[in-house]
């Protein structure tokens, strides 16, 4: 099984994918073979000239394209490429180009991590995943006693939360939580400038989750699919303060562990001086990366 990120040239996850036992590879051979590709260019070079060819063993036998930056035209070539392979799109954002859903093929399966966007667009559902090669680390920081003074932590992009991180940082302070709030800037425009953005590597981010005791994890659409932030506080047994009512409704929901802004009864300084409650192992478990790839191929042997 190969798991492509087919566009980002230097992809963010690449080296978990690949700790967890699966290929991971970029089709493209840089940049600018992407932006003639995705231009009427490209019928004047040739495939090779384009694209770097993965080394296949024979047990590989499925491709999942992740979303990020997948166009039409890349779909429609691993159609016409690899024939008798088993194709996955796989939607690890809301659904920004509905045509890469309607424009295709069945050949290409199309799956996302959002019970919302599976009931619209009629794709099939798995779940949000997080990376086997952490396991063993997050449960190690997991027995540790939590840090005290409370440590509130949140990285991400600003979509329009800024406003309400700062207010939650106001309250979080006042219950006596140190706060480290990274909001990322809007990605630049120019589309080569975004695919040239700097990152923060998510080694970074899982060191501080590891230094902290509760994860923030506010939506800017809350009826959206889980994110890895939640997984983060299951697997690390963080705290997870979130605006996302659904919550409720996940295997892993418990009142002691989680509280949901604007619907919940306690005051922030009661639920920071709650013990935290250990998760279930068989319920956690349920979300690796590896148990993730095995509900697509049970559903593979159903047919």
């Amino acid at each position: 099984m190969i798991v492509y990120d087919d566009l980002r040239p230097v992809p963010l996850f690449k080296p978990y994918f690949e700790a967890c036992g699966e290929h991971h590879a970029n089709h493209f051979r840089n940049v600018l073979a992407l932006l003639i590709f995705r231009s009427r260019l490209r019928r004047w070079f040739s495939v090779n000239d384009l694209f770097e060819w993965p080394d296949f063993s024979p047990d590989d036998n499925t491709l999942i394209v992740f979303d990020t930056h997948t166009g039409l035209h890349y779909l429609h070539w691993l159609e016409a490429a690899f024939p008798e392979k088993r194709i996955i799109l796989w939607h690890w954002n809301p659904v920004m180009v509905p045509g890469l859903i309607t424009k295709t093929t069945d050949r290409v399966e199309k799956w996302t991590y959002s019970r919302k966007d599976a009931e619209k667009w009629g794709m099939r559902l798995n779940t949000q995943f997080f990376f086997d090669c952490f396991a063993h680390e997050a449960a190690e920081y997991a027995a540790m006693p939590p840090a005290h003074p409370p440590r509130a932590l949140f990285i991400g992009r600003n979509k329009g939360r800024a406003k309400q991180l700062e207010e939650l940082k106001t309250k979080l302070e006042s219950a006596g939580a140190i706060c480290d709030f990274r909001i990322i800037p809007p990605p630049k425009i120019n589309y080569l400038a975004s695919l040239r953005e700097k990152l923060i590597p998510y080694r970074e981010v899982i060191d501080a989750v590891e230094q902290s005791s509760i994860i923030i994890d506010l939506y800017a659409d809350p009826t959206g699919g889980l994110s890895l932030r939640a997984l983060e506080a299951l697997f690390f047994c963080r705290k997870l303060i979130t605006n996302r009512s659904l919550m409720r409704d996940e295997d892993f929901y418990d009142r002691r562990n989680i509280y949901i802004l604007g619907e919940d009864d306690r005051t922030l300084q009661t639920f920071l001086a709650e013990p935290i409650a250990a998760p279930n192992p068989e319920i956690r478990n349920k979300y690796l990366f590896s148990n993730w790839l095995k509900r697509f191929q049970i559903e593979e042997s159903r047919k």
